[in-house]
């Protein structure tokens, strides 16, 4: 009875240690920015999910979903976690990406004014900020704008 015990425990120990050893797939991926909407990236690795189905997963962090892009292309990240416009725009100036899957079907975002300013009318002729020209902050203010009848002056 102790040496069955005693083989059985030596091929755990065994299998346990060949796993741990075996090499995880490293694979680098760009997250365009530090934020709520893209937690789906870092938590599997705070958990340790990724490690547990065989990757070694380095996350990038960049200052938006343009420069992830960018990345990407250049192929300095295998792929990145980011929203659909910067993908939507890369690919129609000739970028060779794809989107796989999509996780938000809105804009989460606000305008953000001086306490004088109640409506959209009163916008007119003043600027406005964004992150960087084509992210999905420009796409979003545009939108807002032309739904509320106002047309971004181009410059």
């Amino acid at each position: 009875m102790v040496t069955k015990l005693v083989v059985v425990v030596s091929c755990w120990l065994l299998t346990a240690s060949a796993l741990a050893q075996e090499k995880l797939d490293k694979i680098y991926v760009g997250v365009a920015g530090l934020s709520g909407a893209l937690a789906h990236a870092f938590i599997p690795k705070d958990s340790g999910l990724y490690e547990k189905y065989g990757l070694d997963v380095e996350l990038i962090f960049f200052q938006g979903g343009t420069q992830a892009i960018q990345a990407t292309l250049a192929g300095g990240v295998q792929m990145v976690v980011t929203t659909g416009p910067e993908i939507i725009t890369a690919r129609v100036a000739g970028g060779d990406i794809i989107m796989i899957a999509g996780y938000m079907n809105t804009l989460p975002y606000s305008i953000v004014a001086a306490k004088t300013i109640s409506t959209f009318d009163q916008l007119k002729g003043t600027k406005a900020a964004i992150s960087k020209f084509g992210s999905t902050s420009d796409l979003a203010m545009g939108f807002a704008l032309e739904q509320n009848k106002l047309t971004p002056a181009k410059t």
